[in-house]
Parts: structure tokens; sequence; C-alpha cells
């Protein structure tokens, strides 16, 4: 996995394109993005793929507030889990309730 800035990209896109690994964008030292490659028979699967993220996301959210610690993110000034993660949190919940696969 390798790291490139976003003026990196501005001034050459085809560094995301060159190396077909994992790639992190940073603006200002801070991570941003993350680019992967993806093959032509992978475009039917890229919403899945993007839902998987998100639900991912929203897990470690969840586990967060479940173990009762409020991590504070390095760089945040203190601020504890943003309120969008919780609130993806409590809707993969629900989501995963009315499939039955939590209880």
């Amino acid at each position: 996995m390798k790291i490139v800035t976003s003026r990196d990209i501005k001034n050459n896109p085809n560094i995301l394109l060159d190396d077909p690994s994992e790639t992190i964008i940073t603006s200002r030292g801070r991570p941003k993005a993350i680019c992967f490659p993806i093959e032509e028979h992978e475009l039917n699967f890229l919403e899945d793929l993007i839902q998987t993220i998100r639900h991912s996301r929203a897990k470690v959210a969840l586990e967060r507030l479940r173990t009762g610690t409020m991590i504070l993110r390095a760089n945040d000034k203190g601020n504890p889990i943003p309120e969008d993660e919780v609130s993806a949190s409590r809707l993969s919940d629900k989501i995963l309730r009315e499939q039955g696969r939590l209880f």
C-alpha cells in the first residue's frame, strides 16, 4: 500500500493507474481516501462492495459504543465518535435485525 498526496494526483493523475496496489490519498498530511484497483468484471459488484465498506464502518462505530468507551480520534481535537458514524451504525443494526441476522 502506498501513500500519495492530493497534490501529487493533481500534478500527475496517472500515479493512481501506474501502481496496481491500494493507495491512500492524503491532504495536508491527513488520510482522506483509499483507492484500489478493480477489474472490469468486478463492475457488476461495485454497489455491493461500497455497501460492504459502509457496513464495516458502521460496525466499527457500533462496537466502539458497545464497549462503553468513547475512543477519541487522533487529530480531531478530542471530539468523540461522529454522529454520522453513530447513525450509520444504528441503521446497519436495523437492517440486520429486519434480515434476521442480528438479534
